[in-house]
């Protein structure tokens, strides 16, 4: 793409795919770019003159100019908040877990996250969360499932040390994000689970004892 003060541009890959032109079947080549806005008002992307050849007569091809209204986030949005609607998938806990052995918990965040700003928003959502606090978390950058996608993939991992037994239900953690259709600050909730912390020690003390009688 042409440099242009308007935006910033990063090339993400390009592919051959298979389509139908005026009813015939043809090979066509697809181009792909995340474009990042500089200002706000109306952005035009103009291609360059396309050049090919066909049986040995070269063709100048004029691609059409790609158009789109770039509007500025309010000033009041956080640093770390990304704009967009990000996806998750959470892994499942087990039902129960041994008192005093660390647990991990995982999911993969796909947004406009930093790793260091995602990492910041969750370690100040599990500071009410004594048992959830005893490492800090980790965020590390995928590769996205998609080459293509503009978007960042981040592995999230969440560590509980458990001091005492009984039911240890997840964090309630919630990822920020601004929308630009609504013009509003919205939260993607993680959906809670409740998992029951045993005594090791008091299980085999009865497996035992169940043994012996």
């Amino acid at each position: 793409l042409p440099l242009s003060g308007q935006m910033q541009q990063r090339a993400l890959g390009e592919e051959q795919i298979e389509i139908e032109q005026d009813g015939v079947r043809c090979t066509a080549q697809r181009y792909h770019w995340a474009v990042l806005p500089t200002q706000a008002g109306e952005i035009r992307v103009e291609l360059p003159m396309l050049e090919a050849s066909k049986f040995g007569r070269r063709l100048r091809l004029p691609p059409p100019v790609a158009r789109f209204a770039a509007a500025p986030v309010p000033a009041w949005l956080p640093l770390h908040v990304p704009v967009g609607k990000p996806s998750l998938s959470a892994e499942a806990l087990p039902a129960t877990w041994p008192l005093r052995r660390p647990l991990a918990w995982r999911f993969t965040v796909e947004g406009g996250y930093s790793v260091d700003g995602l990492k910041a928003l969750l370690a100040l959502q599990l500071q009410p969360h004594a048992a959830w606090r005893a490492y800090p978390p980790t965020v590390e950058l995928l590769a996205p499932e998609d080459r293509n996608a503009p978007l960042t993939r981040l592995a999230v991992t969440l560590y509980a040390l458990p001091e005492t037994s009984g039911p240890l239900a997840l964090p309630s953690l919630a990822l920020p994000y601004f929308d630009p259709g609504s013009g509003r600050l919205e939260r993607l909730a993680l959906a809670r689970q409740t998992l029951r912390i045993y005594d090791p020690f008091w299980r085999k003390l009865g497996q035992t004892a169940a043994l012996v009688t």
